[in-house]
C-alpha cells in the first residue's frame, strides 16, 4: 500500500517536472508547434516582449523618433544674393541646415503677426535681383500646415496666400522689419509680407556661407534666376526650346555628379534579422501566436494574419497590408488636418526606420495625395549628399514602387506601409559634370517638338535606386505644366 502511495506520488512530481520543463521551453526556448506556428516573438522571451509593450504605452517622442522641421520642410535649394555674389549653398554645407533653421525662426514671426501686400511681377522681380536669401522647395507647400507645425491659428492677414514654392528674404539694413516674398501657387498672385523683427542674423550666415561656396576659378552670378537670362521667353530662333518657370535657378557652370552606391539593410536568413524582425513585427501589431509563417517562392518571409500581412521581402522591402481601417495601424485619433496626418505618420515612419540598424540617410516628406475618400497616400524619400533618392522597384502584384517609403492611410489608420530598406553611400567617384544648361541641351535632343504651349515648371537632380537591379544612377526631373513628370538620364 505503502509502495503503491510512493509511485503515485512519483508520478504527480514526475508530471509537475514535465510541465514545467514544457512550459520552460514554450517560453523561452524551442518551439514545439509545428512549422508555421509560433507562440511568442522568436528571439526574445514572454518578459521582454509584454515589458516592451508596457513600455510602448509611455512612448513620448523624446526617442529621436519624432519627425522634425527639416525632415518636413527640406528645401531642394537655397542660394543667396549678398556683396554682388549669386550662389548656391551646397546641401552638404553646414550653412544649409543652418540657414534653414534661421528660416523656421523667421517664419514664426510672420505667422504671429505679419502685414501683407499684393504686389507687381515688377516689384517681385526686383526683390529676386536685390540681396536676399532664397529658398526653393521641390513641392508647394500650404501656409495652414506651416503654421498648424507651430501650432498656431493663420492670421486673417495671411487668409489669400494658399500655397507657395519659393520664399525670397530681403537682406535689407533694416533691423526693425523683415520683408518675405512669395508667389501663390494657387492663384499666382504675388505678395511682400512684412513683420517686425532682425533679419541680420540671417544677413550674417548667408555671408559666411557665400564666402565658403566660392572657389578658386569660379566666378559670382553663376545661378540666374530663368527670367534674368531670358530662359523664360519661347526660343524665337527655334521655336523648340519650353519656357522655364521665371523663377527657376539656371545653373551655369559644370556640378560634380558622384556616384551613388546601395546597401540592402534587411536581409533575411541571419540571425541580426531575425532580431530585427521580431521588433518590426511587434509595432506592426502582427501576433505571432496566431499568425501563419511562411516563406515563399522568392525567399520573402510572410506573417499572416486574419486581417493583416507583413512580408520582408530578400531585396530589403518590407510591405505590410490590413484588410480594413478599423483592423490597420491607428494613429493618432485626434490628427485632423494635414499637418497633423504627415506628422503623425512621419512620427510612425521615423519608429519603424529607427529599428533597422544602419541607417545613416536623412528621411524627408515627399507629399501626401488623396486617393480616396479619407483615405491619403503618404510618400517619403531619403537623401544621398542631400539629393533625393528616388525607387524604381516592380512590386509582386505589377505596381512600381517610386518612393522609399509608401503610407496609405484610412480614417487615421495605416492600411498599407511599403519601405525600402537600403542605405546610400556616396562616393569620390565623379560620373558626370554638367550645368543645368547641358541638361537642358540633352532633354530638348531626345524630346525636341514633343509638346507645344507647355512650359517647364521645374528641373532638378535626383537619385534613382533601381530595386529590381540594385544599382543607382544620377536623373534629371522635368516637371511639365502639363502635369508630367520626366527622368532624363544624366549618363547616355
Amino acid at each position: 500500500m505503502k509502495f503503491k502511495e510512493n509511485m503515485k506520488n512519483l508520478v504527480l512530481v514526475l508530471l509537475i517536472v514535465s510541465s514545467m520543463t514544457l512550459t520552460w521551453n514554450i517560453w523561452f526556448s524551442e518551439e514545439l508547434w509545428p512549422n508555421g506556428y509560433n507562440s511568442f516573438p522568436y528571439e526574445e522571451n514572454i518578459f521582454s516582449s509584454i515589458g516592451r509593450k508596457i513600455l510602448s504605452y509611455f512612448r513620448t517622442g523624446g526617442d529621436g523618433t519624432v519627425f522634425h522641421y527639416n525632415q518636413l520642410f527640406y528645401p531642394k535649394q537655397i542660394r543667396i544674393n549678398i556683396n554682388g555674389k549669386k550662389e548656391l549653398v551646397l546641401s552638404r554645407s553646414e550653412y544649409f541646415s543652418s540657414i534653414n533653421n534661421q528660416v523656421k525662426d523667421i517664419l514664426e514671426i510672420f505667422i504671429e503677426d505679419s502685414t501683407v501686400t499684393e504686389i507687381s511681377e515688377e516689384e517681385l522681380k526686383k526683390a529676386y535681383r536685390a540681396a536676399s536669401v532664397y529658398i526653393d522647395y521641390y513641392d508647394d507647400i500650404s501656409l495652414q500646415m506651416v503654421g498648424a507645425y507651430f501650432g498656431k491659428n493663420i492670421p486673417g492677414e495671411l487668409n489669400p496666400i494658399k500655397e507657395f514654392k519659393h520664399l525670397v528674404f530681403s537682406l535689407g539694413n533694416s533691423t526693425q522689419e523683415i520683408n518675405l516674398f512669395l508667389t501663390d501657387s494657387t492663384t499666382g498672385k504675388n505678395y511682400q509680407l512684412t513683420a517686425k523683427g532682425d533679419i541680420s542674423e540671417l544677413a550674417k550666415k548667408a555671408s559666411s556661407a557665400a564666402g565658403d561656396t566660392v572657389t578658386g576659378g569660379v566666378q559670382s552670378n553663376n545661378y540666374p534666376f530663368s527670367f534674368e537670362s531670358n530662359f523664360d521667353k519661347l526660343s524665337q530662333e527655334t521655336g523648340t526650346r519650353l519656357p522655364i518657370d521665371p523663377y527657376a535657378i539656371i545653373s551655369l557652370v559644370p556640378a560634380n555628379i558622384k556616384a551613388v552606391e546601395g546597401e540592402i539593410l534587411l536581409h533575411v536568413g541571419d540571425s541580426q534579422t531575425a532580431a530585427t524582425l521580431s521588433r518590426l513585427i511587434e509595432e506592426f501589431s502582427i501576433n505571432l501566436g496566431s499568425a501563419r509563417r511562411f516563406t515563399d517562392s522568392v525567399g520573402a518571409y510572410n506573417y499572416v494574419e486574419n486581417f493583416a500581412t507583413l512580408k520582408i521581402n530578400p531585396g530589403g522591402l518590407m510591405e505590410y497590408s490590413a484588410t480594413n481601417a478599423e483592423k490597420g495601424i491607428k494613429l493618432d485619433k485626434n490628427a485632423s488636418g494635414e499637418y497633423d496626418l504627415v506628422k503623425s505618420v512621419g512620427d510612425f515612419v521615423n519608429l519603424i526606420n529607427s529599428i533597422v540598424p544602419g541607417n545613416t540617410n536623412t528621411l524627408v516628406y515627399h507629399n501626401v495625395s488623396e486617393i480616396g475618400k479619407d483615405k491619403y497616400k503618404f510618400t517619403f524619400n531619403y537623401l544621398a549628399d542631400g539629393v533625393p533618392v528616388m525607387i524604381r522597384k516592380t512590386l509582386s502584384n505589377g505596381e512600381v514602387m517610386e518612393n522609399s517609403v509608401e503610407v496609405v492611410v484610412e480614417k487615421n489608420n495605416i492600411i498599407s506601409y511599403r519601405q525600402m530598406f537600403v542605405n546610400y553611400r556616396t562616393t569620390d567617384q565623379v560620373v558626370a559634370s554638367v550645368s543645368t544648361i547641358e541638361a537642358m541641351d540633352g532633354f530638348y535632343s531626345v524630346y525636341q517638338g514633343a509638346w507645344e504651349n507647355v512650359e517647364i515648371d521645374d528641373f532638378y537632380l535626383v537619385y534613382e535606386y533601381d530595386g529590381d537591379r540594385g544599382i543607382v544612377l544620377p536623373k534629371w526631373v522635368f516637371n511639365l505644366s502639363t502635369g508630367e513628370n520626366i527622368l532624363f538620364h544624366v549618363i547616355g
